[in-house]
């Protein structure tokens, strides 16, 4: 039984290497995830869970949240229980809990609900390998990247069977791909915008030229599977992601994050300055991610559909640039 405690305390769950230390680590607390997680599933309805956020993505801490992902086959076999708060948000339904001290943020997520996440998918998939038979292109809410991050690569701590039947639905293997492409046009959207604020006030230059830095950095995260919507981590993984790397794409990505610290640029000309860097940043960003023929043959399809104003996309097709000087 569990204390009833409503507050947090410090505990051992972010030392966790894999699920079934996860759920060793939580027995040991008292917790049964399964019975807690049951309290909302009506009868016997079979459901699968998974460690998210923070804890199996390997950036907890002794005081984080366990994030689970739990998914059941319709909405109508969620029920409320008391002594807990229960919010809603886009296509998931999320508990939070105390339990020995620990929070849970227990997301449930219907597949009944899902049909428009999964048809989504299915429009996007031919832009990755044969354009020609792409007929629409619909930008996947963050709130569903999330999710399909989740699914994809969150550690299985019942259900096993059932997450890989989910997994193969929602074409989870397709999601890096995807991301690569996503975040790089978000940052050719984003160098418009700040083309568009250049005799705007101080500051709006940097600003917006960083977005578009974000994304290029993300953009290439994306090419190592690295798919997190908690962007609070950006520098975190690209840290790691300098490990792994190539020399030539652990170059661009260590520009990037130089860039992301522009400091106060004030002067039209250390404006411009700074807009003309991002601008070389991001064909360095493209150079790199375009050497995936799939990234290559989307972007060449974008690329011919969409028609930017003010700002020409960073040309692809070329070499990749050699590797820069790390400090």
């Amino acid at each position: 039984m569990h204390t009833g405690e409503t507050h947090k305390r410090r505990h051992s769950l972010y030392q966790a290497c894999n699920g079934p230390d996860l759920l060793a680590r939580l027995e040991s607390l008292g917790i049964d995830l399964a019975a807690e997680v049951g309290r909302y599933v009506a009868g016997e309805c079979p459901f699968a869970i998974l460690a998210a956020g923070s804890i199996a993505e390997g950036t907890a801490n002794a005081a984080s949240d366990l994030d689970l992902l739990v998914l059941v086959p319709s909405q109508r076999q969620l029920k409320r229980a008391q002594a807990a708060v229960h919010l809603e948000s886009g296509h998931s339904a999320e508990v939070l809990l105390y339990r020995e001290g620990v929070e849970l943020n227990i997301d449930f997520m219907a597949r009944d609900r899902l049909d428009g996440v999964v048809e989504a998918f299915l429009a996007i998939a031919p832009v990755l390998y044969d354009a020609r038979e792409v007929k629409r292109i619909p930008l996947i809410q963050p709130t569903d990247l999330q999710f399909l991050h989740r699914l994809r690569s969150g550690w299985v701590l019942k259900g096993e069977d059932i997450v890989q039947l989910w997994r193969d639905e929602f074409i989870v293997e397709l999601l890096p791909l995807y991301l690569t492409v996503r975040y790089f046009y978000l940052g050719i959207e984003m160098l418009e915008d700040a083309v568009a604020v250049e005799a705007g006030p101080t500051g709006a230059v940097p600003y917006m030229a960083r977005q578009a830095v974000e994304s290029g950095l993300l953009s290439i995260l994306a090419t190592t599977g690295c798919c997190s919507q908690s962007h609070k981590w950006l520098l975190h993984w690209s840290e790691r992601a300098l490990t792994t790397l190539d020399p030539t794409a652990r170059s661009v990505l260590h520009t990037g994050r130089q860039l992301l610290f522009p400091g106060e640029l004030e002067l039209p000309a250390e404006r411009q300055d700074y807009l003309d860097a991002v601008r070389r940043f991001y064909g360095h960003v493209c150079a790199v991610i375009e050497r995936d023929i799939a990234v290559r043959k989307a972007i060449q399809y974008i690329t011919a559909k969409i028609g930017y104003v003010g700002l020409d996309a960073p040309a692809c097709g070329g070499a990749a640039p050699a590797a820069l000087e790390e400090r």
